[in-house]
């Protein structure tokens, strides 16, 4: 994805690409089962290349620390989630509707084995 297309968009357009875009589509995965950490720390990794314009095998120096971008908007940070925050919220969304969604056909399932 580092085409000169990447180059040329702004701090503030790439920030929102992560957004919308790199954070949400593991979403669609996180929220029917446990993602392995590792792959939380690539997908981040990714947004963070993404982020500062990487290029393959050159450091470059990241002027605010991944923890301030992960930072929610109320706290003053730009509102990136975090993907193991997220992958843990998901994961407690299912266990809760284990314990309080009798109803539903997939936690019928789970409880009947």
């Amino acid at each position: 994805m580092l085409s000169w297309k990447t180059k040329t968009f702004s701090f503030a357009r790439r920030m929102t690409m992560i957004k919308v875009i790199i954070s949400a589509m593991p979403s669609y995965v996180m929220q029917s089962g446990k993602v392995p950490r590792y792959i939380c720390d690539e997908l981040e990794k990714i947004s963070r290349g993404f982020l500062w314009v990487d290029q393959e095998g050159t450091r470059k120096l990241h002027t605010i620390a991944w923890d301030s971008i992960c930072k929610p908007k109320d706290s003053g940070g730009p509102g990136i989630r975090n993907m193991r925050k997220v992958n843990d919220a998901f994961l407690k969304k299912l266990a809760w509707e284990l314990c309080s969604c009798r109803d539903k056909l997939w936690v019928k399932i789970i409880r009947g084995k």
